[in-house]
């Protein structure tokens, strides 16, 4: 999800201004319909695969790929294909910007399926909460440490789930400049936030680094011990060689 939302970003910076060439800024808004449209659907797919490990109190490690292709890739394949197929890439990068065209309504493929997947993922985000606060461990904390558990919960699922991209729907003019600001900035830092907390941070990542750091220093262990054991053993070789060449050596001058 982090390398989607780097991608995205990448390619707006690059390419959101560039409407002297109108082919190019056409495949500009395409891809950048496409790569956000699966960065919030693969928030989604992670929202549902974080809220059925707590509906099914199971510690077992899940894989979300049956979840994430059909969500996270499907999805927005689907919508895209739709919106080019309907407008015949009309609205596509005509206006200021490499982006959604507002006067045909384009930008509603876009806006709709963000809104349905920010609102499924707080649906899933209010879930996981008290499903959190109904664990016997948390209810025999105080009021400040369930406090502090929460806002850590809120900081962990928060950019994951997406929650921040609510401040997006008050972002509609210029009257409402300041969630404007705060939208682009928090949102900026979301792919950042995601590696950080869920790679940096992660146990598992951390575990599964530990077991390859010891294989690898094993396997060092073992390569300088057998070239320790070789050079050893050359070095009897060439020792054993050597009598050998200075008995022939005496030898031969005995009997001369």
């Amino acid at each position: 999800m982090a390398a989607v939302f780097l991608l995205a970003y990448v390619v707006f910076l690059a390419g959101i201004e560039g409407t002297e060439n109108k082919i190019v800024c056409k495949i500009v808004a395409i891809v950048l319909h496409f790569l956000f449209l699966v960065g919030i659907h693969m928030m989604v797919a992670e929202g549902i695969v974080h809220g059925k490990m707590l509906a099914t109190v199971s510690t077992e490690q899940r894989s979300i790929s049956p979840i994430l292709l059909p969500i996270g890739w499907g999805i927005p394949v689907l919508i895209v294909a739709i919106s080019m197929a309907v407008t015949k890439l009309e609205g596509y990068g005509d206006g200021k910007y490499c982006w959604l065209s507002t006067s045909n309504g384009l930008i509603w493929a876009f806006f709709v399926p963000c809104a349905v997947a920010v609102a499924t993922n707080f649906v899933i985000f209010i879930f996981v909460v008290r499903k959190l606060f109904s664990i016997q461990v948390v209810k025999q904390k105080t009021k400040l440490q369930q406090l502090i558990t929460g806002l850590r919960c809120f900081s962990v699922l928060a950019p994951l789930f997406g929650i921040t991209w609510t401040l997006g729907f008050f972002s509609i003019n210029e009257d409402t400049i300041f969630m404007s600001y705060l939208f682009v900035i928090i949102n900026s830092l979301q792919g950042l936030l995601i590696f950080i907390v869920h790679g940096l941070l992660n146990p598992k990542i951390h575990s599964s680094w530990k077991r390859k750091l010891s294989v690898f220093r094993k396997m060092e262990t073992f390569s300088t011990t057998t070239k320790t054991n070789e050079e050893i053993t050359f070095d009897n070789i060439t020792a054993v060689a050597w009598k050998r060449v200075h008995s022939n050596v005496e030898d031969t001058e005995t009997e001369s």
